[in-house]
């Protein structure tokens, strides 16, 4: 019994060996080496033939080794055993290895790259579609120390020795994996807060209905800034760089501020409801002038600023300007005579001012003689 049960062992021949790979990893890098394993199972004198893509390569060892993979090292592995008293088995199931260039990690800011004394900074360094990765930071090529998993650089309080270039680089725990540097990202870290300036377009201090209004907050370091807009220190819901007012009217005047987590700045402006009414005066100030005499009229928009004016004499626009002058009275000059303010950037006409008639007489005006 004992001669017939090791005569059935020798005759045994295994269906097909099993292939494994160490590491046992989906994707390898270039460089990185690789160690096959064939494992029949039985006791005996073993030789193996192993497979690349279905080519026989060399080697007949139970273990086939690449210690510098490349990209040509990618595709398909078997191998069969066998013994010089009996057939070779089967080929063992593939083992599919995939060699690729080790990627840059990438480096992101999280939240700015212009900074002030005391603010926080964060940064992370990942690759695309491996958890596996560890990471070592850098500043001006030297090594700096981050959180325990790496992958995120904290400052929790920027003062000017933070500021510099960082970088990052990958490496993988138990494998000689290691990644280039990341590409910079440059941290300025500024000794004095930023100025905040608010601005008003058009800039007149007094607006009226029907007109509007666009104020701006502008900072000299844009980089992720959060705007807040007060009215008499009452906030508005209105969160961005820009506040635009239709048709002002009282309910909107007051002292406007943008704030923004670096500065504030103050700007007041009036709104009027009723269109204003500009006054015209006439000089000389009287309905009857003589033929040859001079004649100056005057238009002006009170407590505002940034009008034109329109004259019209008999409805008919004659002139355009702050002031409008007849130097020497003719027959033809009599007639009825108003204006009107426009203003300059909204386009904003004014209400008519009053009407004045002016009287020529035909005769010259009187001389005065001293005795």
């Amino acid at each position: 019994m004992l001669v017939y049960s090791i005569l059935n062992q020798l005759k045994a021949v295994p269906g097909k060996p099993t292939l494994t790979s160490h590491p046992k990893v989906k994707v390898m890098y270039r460089a990185e080496s690789v160690t096959f394993t064939c494992s029949v199972g039985l006791p005996s004198e073993w030789t193996f033939q192993w497979y690349h893509n279905g080519t026989k390569i060399p080697g007949s060892n139970s273990t086939y080794t690449i210690d510098a993979l490349d990209y040509p090292s990618s595709g398909e592995y078997r191998c069969t055993a066998n013994r010089s008293t009996e057939p070779s088995t089967e080929q063992s199931d593939p083992v599919f290895l995939q060699v690729s260039e080790i990627p840059a990690p990438l480096l992101r800011n999280l939240t700015w790259t212009d900074v002030f004394h005391g603010e926080r900074v964060e940064m992370s360094c990942g690759m695309n579609g491996s958890p596996d990765w560890m990471f070592t930071w850098y500043k001006d090529g030297q090594e700096v120390h981050a959180d325990t998993n790496k992958t995120t650089l904290f400052i929790s309080s920027a003062s000017t020795t933070f500021k510099g270039e960082y970088k990052c680089r990958g490496h993988l725990n138990n494998r000689r994996v290691r990644t280039n540097f990341s590409s910079g990202v440059i941290l300025s870290v500024y000794d004095e807060m930023p100025k905040v300036t608010l601005t008003q377009d058009p800039e007149y201090k007094v607006m009226f209905s029907g007109e509007s209004i666009v104020l701006g907050c502008h900072i000299n370091v844009s980089s992720g800034w959060e705007y807040m807009w007060t009215k008499d220190a009452s906030s508005l819901t209105d969160a961005k760089n820009k506040l635009t007012i239709n048709s002002p009217t009282k309910s909107n005047q007051g002292s406007y501020e943008c704030q923004v987590k670096r500065g504030t700045s103050p700007l007041f402006f009036t709104a009027k409801k009723n269109k204003p009414k500009p006054l015209m005066t006439l000089q000389p100030d009287a309905r009857k002038v003589y033929i040859g005499e001079p004649v100056s009229f005057k238009c002006d928009v009170k407590d505002s600023a940034g009008w034109e004016y329109i004259w019209f004499k008999d409805e008919e626009i004659r002139f355009t300007g702050n002031q409008f002058d007849i130097p020497h009275a003719r027959l033809a000059d009599r007639g009825k005579y108003k204006c009107m303010g426009r203003r300059n950037k909204t386009k904003y006409d004014s209400l008519h001012s009053d009407e004045r008639e002016v009287l020529i007489s035909g005769v010259s005006a009187p001389i005065s003689v001293l005795e």
